[in-house]
């Protein structure tokens, strides 16, 4: 199967929430990333979940995303998440962050459409149906680097828009991330981070479906 890539987002998981002040994170990551495109101060109510963005810059090839349990980083180019981690990481460990779970998330798009999935299936059990939307979406655990992971592929047919034009296919996701009940357990360096940026990097190509 032909496939284009959509993004790929690297999630890093606080074990500790943030309580500082993310205007002063904000101007530390400018000063040793350099000044974004797009600055973004979200106010957002107390009781907000601590998922939730509060900091968002965009630069020119990869978004960032922090809240107060995790960041984000947002690109298609792999070597630009890594090289940007390393400088986060040394900021997030001079705020008295430690990172507990690594997540990595990449999205294809192919041009397939439902009849493609429907041979994913039972025929017989099938037979007969209009499909509308089909989704498959498997979790298998994985060890990569000693660390317990979630290794999920998940398969759905949908639309993205490219260039204005809106384009029927199938959406693929690979989401490879440290189990969540490992968190306070795990301790990554940064040397371990990167490691598994590349091992997840190179799992998430392998397809079961194709």
């Amino acid at each position: 199967m032909e496939k284009e890539l959509l993004n790929i987002q690297m999630a890093l998981f606080f074990k500790n929430e943030y309580v500082g002040n993310f205007e002063s994170l904000s101007l530390k990551i400018k000063e040793k990333v350099g000044e974004p495109q797009l600055t973004q101060h979200l106010p957002v109510p107390q009781n907000i979940p601590p998922d939730v963005p509060r900091l968002i810059l965009k630069y020119l090839n990869f978004d960032l995303n922090i809240s107060k349990s995790r960041i984000d980083f947002f690109s298609k180019n792999t070597s630009l998440i890594k090289e940007n981690i390393l400088i986060i990481i040394d900021i997030l460990e001079n705020a008295g962050l430690k990172i507990g779970r690594v997540g990595f998330v990449k999205n294809f798009f192919s041009g397939q459409n439902v009849g493609y999935l429907k041979t994913l299936l039972n025929e017989q059990k099938i037979s007969g149906l209009d499909f509308k939307e089909i989704g498959i979406r498997i979790n298998t655990k994985s060890i990569l680097d000693s660390f317990e992971c979630n290794n999920i592929q998940n398969i759905v047919n949908g639309k993205i828009n490219s260039q204005g034009e809106e384009r029927d296919g199938i959406v693929i996701t690979r989401d490879i991330n440290t189990a969540l009940e490992k968190i306070q357990e795990y301790n990554f360096t940064r040397t371990n981070i990167v490691e598994l940026i590349e091992n997840f990097d190179k799992k998430s190509n392998e397809l079961i479906y194709v």
